[in-house]
Protein backbone atom coordinates (compact mmCIF):
# COMPACT_ATOMS: atom_id res chain seq x y z
CA UNK A 1 0.00 0.00 0.00
CA UNK A 2 1.34 3.89 -1.17
CA UNK A 3 2.05 6.01 1.86
CA UNK A 4 -1.39 8.24 1.52
CA UNK A 5 -2.93 4.67 0.77
CA UNK A 6 -2.13 4.13 4.57
CA UNK A 7 -2.75 7.65 5.59
CA UNK A 8 -6.35 6.57 4.43
CA UNK A 9 -6.91 3.77 6.02
CA UNK A 10 -6.81 5.12 9.20
CA UNK A 11 -9.71 7.22 8.89
CA UNK A 12 -10.27 10.76 7.35
CA UNK A 13 -8.95 13.82 9.18
CA UNK A 14 -10.75 17.54 8.12
CA UNK A 15 -10.06 20.83 10.21
CA UNK A 16 -14.09 21.81 10.34
CA UNK A 17 -13.00 25.48 12.08
CA UNK A 18 -12.80 28.50 9.66
CA UNK A 19 -10.19 31.31 10.22
CA UNK A 20 -10.42 35.06 8.85
CA UNK A 21 -7.80 37.29 8.79
CA UNK A 22 -6.56 40.03 6.77
CA UNK A 23 -5.12 39.66 3.16
CA UNK A 24 -1.06 39.69 4.41
CA UNK A 25 1.47 42.21 2.72
CA UNK A 26 4.25 39.38 2.91
CA UNK A 27 4.49 35.90 3.53
CA UNK A 28 3.07 34.65 7.09
CA UNK A 29 2.50 31.55 8.68
CA UNK A 30 -0.89 31.01 10.80
CA UNK A 31 -0.65 28.63 13.73
CA UNK A 32 -3.61 27.74 15.53
CA UNK A 33 -3.06 26.71 18.83
CA UNK A 34 -5.48 24.80 21.65
CA UNK A 35 -5.19 25.12 25.02
CA UNK A 36 -3.92 21.84 26.88
CA UNK A 37 -5.08 19.99 29.91
CA UNK A 38 -2.62 22.39 32.37
CA UNK A 39 -3.21 25.93 30.47
CA UNK A 40 -0.55 26.21 28.17
CA UNK A 41 -1.34 26.13 24.62
CA UNK A 42 0.47 23.76 21.98
CA UNK A 43 0.44 24.17 18.35
CA UNK A 44 -2.89 22.24 16.62
CA UNK A 45 -2.54 23.27 12.94
CA UNK A 46 -0.46 26.07 10.73
CA UNK A 47 0.00 26.71 7.44
CA UNK A 48 2.63 28.83 5.34
CA UNK A 49 0.85 31.80 3.47
CA UNK A 50 3.06 33.34 0.86
CA UNK A 51 0.34 35.97 -0.78
CA UNK A 52 2.67 36.09 -4.10
CA UNK A 53 2.31 32.26 -4.75
CA UNK A 54 0.64 31.51 -8.02
CA UNK A 55 -1.38 29.27 -5.76
CA UNK A 56 -3.28 32.24 -4.38
CA UNK A 57 -6.53 32.87 -5.63
CA UNK A 58 -6.40 36.85 -5.88
CA UNK A 59 -9.79 37.23 -7.90
CA UNK A 60 -12.54 39.14 -5.94
CA UNK A 61 -14.90 37.80 -3.98
CA UNK A 62 -18.81 38.50 -4.59
CA UNK A 63 -20.33 39.24 -1.49
CA UNK A 64 -22.20 35.85 -0.23
CA UNK A 65 -25.18 37.33 1.67
CA UNK A 66 -26.03 40.34 3.57
CA UNK A 67 -23.88 41.91 6.03
CA UNK A 68 -25.51 44.44 8.87
CA UNK A 69 -23.52 46.44 11.46
CA UNK A 70 -25.36 45.50 15.07
CA UNK A 71 -23.01 48.07 17.10
CA UNK A 72 -20.39 50.50 15.83
CA UNK A 73 -17.92 51.71 19.52
CA UNK A 74 -15.43 54.01 17.36
CA UNK A 75 -12.82 54.12 14.30
CA UNK A 76 -12.30 50.87 12.93
CA UNK A 77 -8.76 50.94 13.48
CA UNK A 78 -8.75 50.18 17.27
CA UNK A 79 -11.21 47.98 17.29
CA UNK A 80 -12.00 43.82 16.34
CA UNK A 81 -14.67 42.76 14.14
CA UNK A 82 -17.16 40.27 15.68
CA UNK A 83 -18.66 38.03 13.33
CA UNK A 84 -21.64 35.87 13.59
CA UNK A 85 -23.04 33.56 11.51
CA UNK A 86 -26.56 32.17 11.35
CA UNK A 87 -27.32 29.15 9.78
CA UNK A 88 -30.49 28.20 8.31
CA UNK A 89 -32.56 31.31 8.60
CA UNK A 90 -34.73 32.13 5.70
CA UNK A 91 -34.18 35.61 4.51
CA UNK A 92 -37.14 36.83 6.61
CA UNK A 93 -35.95 34.37 9.59
CA UNK A 94 -32.26 36.19 9.44
CA UNK A 95 -33.40 40.19 9.47
CA UNK A 96 -35.75 39.27 12.47
CA UNK A 97 -32.98 37.12 14.44
CA UNK A 98 -30.75 40.57 13.63
CA UNK A 99 -33.29 42.95 15.00
CA UNK A 100 -33.84 40.73 17.92
CA UNK A 101 -29.98 40.53 18.53
CA UNK A 102 -29.52 44.19 17.82
CA UNK A 103 -31.80 44.70 20.56
CA UNK A 104 -29.84 42.54 23.35
CA UNK A 105 -26.41 44.30 22.52
CA UNK A 106 -27.80 48.16 22.60
CA UNK A 107 -30.35 46.78 25.57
Amino acid sequence: MTAPGRAAARGNRTFHESLRFPWPNRPVRVVLQKRQPDHSFAEAWSVAIDPASRLVNRAPLAPAGAVWTLFESGARAGKVDLVILGDGYTAEGAEHAVRLFCGELTG
